[in-house]
């Protein structure tokens, strides 16, 4: 896959562009435990890491009415990128670690 097809992906729905974050995405209307109810949708985003958010990306964040994320990554991931993650005014940051010490990706996953 080239260049420009793999941004035409990355900025089609449920991809959303927020500057200087890849991967970014509405996971809205996937079914809950309870077939008749889904996941609102752009209620809940899922994304790659922030630390290289710009301005104009947090604006584009206010934008999609995010006040909270949650960082699922390990001690160990944080620790492999330059930055913690961006303070971004009225948005909460909240640390929910799915592993303390080892990264959560699917190889690592399949590992354990």
């Amino acid at each position: 896959m080239d260049e420009p097809e793999v941004q035409n992906i990355l900025s089609s729905p449920p991809f959303v562009v927020v500057d200087g974050v890849i991967n970014i995405r509405d996971i809205g209307g996937y079914p809950t435990l309870n077939p008749n109810l889904f996941v609102k949708r752009f209620s809940v985003f899922r994304a790659g890491e922030l630390s290289g958010i710009t301005d104009r990306g947090k604006e584009q964040l206010h934008a999609l009415k995010i006040a909270k994320i949650f960082d699922m990554r390990s001690d160990s991931e944080i620790a492999s990128y330059k930055a913690e993650g961006p303070a971004i005014e009225g948005v909460e940051f909240v640390r929910v670690p799915v592993s303390q010490k080892q990264s959560y990706d699917p190889a690592g996953l399949a590992l354990r």
